[in-house]
């Protein structure tokens, strides 16, 4: 049961007789009888029925009907149990379909079901979307070229540039496990380890200068440096493994 402000009380419009008459009384004239279920007719929230139990400020106790259906017909609820509808109607109020049941035992009595709808959706599934996943997957992978800077990526999608950081660092679409881009950039195209190891080998063999390594790559001088200087986070990934 739970506490509500006093000002509720005027909204109402209830008359001092009105909350005089026993809880049960008025609980059963807020009901309507049927066949199957008891539907509830007075004021709701969250679809579930709300009832007064006591509406004399300041004992003003609300609780859900529901629940209050339970303990008037069944008996009391243990502390912890939550009150499931078998009929999977949130405004019955009818005793012989409700039953009692724990956090786990309502999410799965949900999932069985088929009602359960998540509130968020994930990448291309988003109506807000921008992008397919086919096309984030393509973004990570041009911009692993180091052919594509992210000013340009994002004019070719029509997207912010934010949004393209946020690909390449493999923050957004998590559920694609594409990872942080990591690249090295020569003259506009990745280099490979195999290339990192010989420039290295080769400069310590100290029969040619970085400036010719570089003429020979086809890149520029301060790459080489930073490869046999092992700045390059390809060398530094293969010396910590």
């Amino acid at each position: 049961m739970s506490k509500l402000p006093g000002k509720l009380l005027q909204s109402g419009g209830k008359t001092r007789q009105y909350w005089k008459r026993p809880p049960i009384e008025r609980f059963l004239e807020k009901i309507s009888i049927g066949d199957d279920c008891w539907e509830w007719l007075a004021g709701k929230r969250n679809r579930y029925g709300a009832f007064y139990v006591s509406g004399r400020y300041p004992d003003i106790v609300q609780v859900p009907a529901h629940r209050f259906s339970y303990e008037l017909f069944i008996g009391p609820i243990s502390e912890g149990y939550f009150v499931c509808h078998k009929c999977d109607n949130p405004g019955c109020v009818r005793a012989e379909h409700l039953f009692l049941g724990t956090v786990l035992n309502n999410n799965q009595d949900m999932m069985k079901k088929g009602r359960f709808k998540p509130h968020y959706f994930y990448g291309e599934k988003n109506p807000a979307s921008k992008l397919s996943d086919d096309q984030v997957v393509k973004i990570w992978r041009l911009y692993a070229t180091g052919c594509w800077s992210h000013r340009k990526l994002a004019r070719e999608y029509r997207v912010s540039h934010p949004i393209i950081r946020q690909i390449v660092k493999g923050i957004l679409r998590p559920h694609l496990r594409l990872g942080c881009v990591k690249r090295t950039f020569i003259m506009g195209r990745k280099i490979s380890s195999e290339d990192a190891d010989l420039i290295r080998i080769q400069y310590a063999q100290g029969n040619v200068s970085q400036k010719e390594i570089a003429n020979k790559f086809g890149i520029q001088q301060t790459v080489v440096s930073r490869i046999v200087r092992g700045v390059s986070w390809l060398i530094r990934q293969r010396e910590k493994s």
